[in-house]
């Protein structure tokens, strides 16, 4: 009877051990699992840093281009083209806008003949 209690307790000794082990590795495994998806996360953020760089030089290389405006008598031109071209302000003095006077407010115009010299 002893003998047998003494196996018992050996084998439940020894499942426990198994137990912890696998517990243990399965935290293990745990942590790598972690410790690589913060690693391919730290690489996707300098990817995109990366990918902003250059996003940030291609804006600068087109900014510091001079801007021209081509246009060729076969090119289609929409109305919003139109507007900004005709909308883009002279330099200069404001010009003075003209007056409206209602024709009743205006006096007859008289024409006389010229005065003769006899």
């Amino acid at each position: 009877m002893k003998a047998q209690q003494d196996a018992t307790r050996l084998q439940e000794k020894e499942r426990r051990e198994k137990q912890k082990a696998r517990e243990r590795e399965n935290q293990r495994k745990a942590r790598e699992a972690e410790r690589k998806e913060r690693e391919a996360e730290k690489q996707r953020e300098e990817e995109r840093k990366h990918e902003l760089a250059l996003r940030g030089e291609e804006i600068t290389r087109q900014a510091s281009k001079p801007q021209t405006m081509s246009w060729t008598p076969d090119s289609e031109a929409s109305a919003s083209d139109v507007t900004d071209i005709i909308s883009i302000p002279k330099p200069g003095p404001d010009p003075v806008p003209e007056l409206e006077v209602p024709a009743a407010s205006c006096p007859p115009l008289i024409i006389s003949p010229p005065a003769s010299s006899t």
